[in-house]
């Protein structure tokens, strides 16, 4: 069948368009293929990493329990290789946590004290840089380091912990023998939530002071 003079005039004008564009066209559908590609993969090798690091957390906090149903010791030399081969997952912070707690249970406060403070530094999280905070100043008090312990339980970053913080404070200035200090700080402690005032009513009693 003959195309007409208009049809001829399209084809001509197809084949000019091709030739002028078709490596062009090629080479977008080429690269953007490749990159959602890309895409794909990289979402899948981070989930994959993220199920790694999910199921070699869970081996090493959730040992089977020891003689009498008590769990064993967690095993801090293991948790710090899970970190330094995690960094940067949110496990590796859960990791330090437990290594913390480990070293706490074992009155090694110095180690405990190097795990909190890798977790202020890299958690993703101002509430858990903050909880570590807290936590650090807990274990520089049983290592006798006040001064370090008031100045870390100055900082706070989230308004949730400002009662904690007080009570903390006062905690270290009565630690310190600075009642008037203690005081204030279980005064200023009363005003906010997640406070045991049954407790605080106790502190502020052998400070001379009185729950308003």
């Amino acid at each position: 069948m003959a195309l007409t003079p208009e049809q001829q005039e399209e084809v001509e004008n197809l084949k000019k368009w091709w030739k002028e564009n078709g490596v062009t066209v090629i080479s977008t559908f080429v690269i953007t293929a490749a990159v959602l590609f890309g895409w794909t993969y990289w979402k899948n090798y981070q989930l994959q990493k993220k199920e790694e690091s999910s199921r070699a957390f869970a081996k090493l906090v959730m040992a089977p329990n020891g003689q009498d149903g008590i769990d064993p010791p967690l095993d801090t030399a293991k948790l710090d290789e899970y970190i330094k081969q995690h960094e940067g997952s949110g496990y590796s912070t859960l990791a330090a946590f437990y290594a913390a707690k480990a070293f706490v249970d074992k009155k090694d406060f110095s180690q405990a004290e190097r795990e909190l403070r890798w977790v202020i530094a890299n958690a993703d999280a101002t509430v858990l840089q903050e909880i570590a905070r807290f936590r650090l100043a807990r274990v520089l008090v049983a290592q006798k380091k006040l001064d370090e312990a008031l100045q870390q339980a100055m900082i706070n970053n989230d308004p949730a912990f400002t009662g904690l913080f007080a009570e903390l404070r006062g905690d270290i200035h009565y630690a310190k023998d600075e009642l008037e200090s203690a005081k204030e700080d279980y005064e200023e402690a009363a005003g906010y939530p997640y406070v045991d005032l049954s407790l605080l009513e106790l502190k502020l009693m052998q400070v001379g002071g009185t729950l308003h």
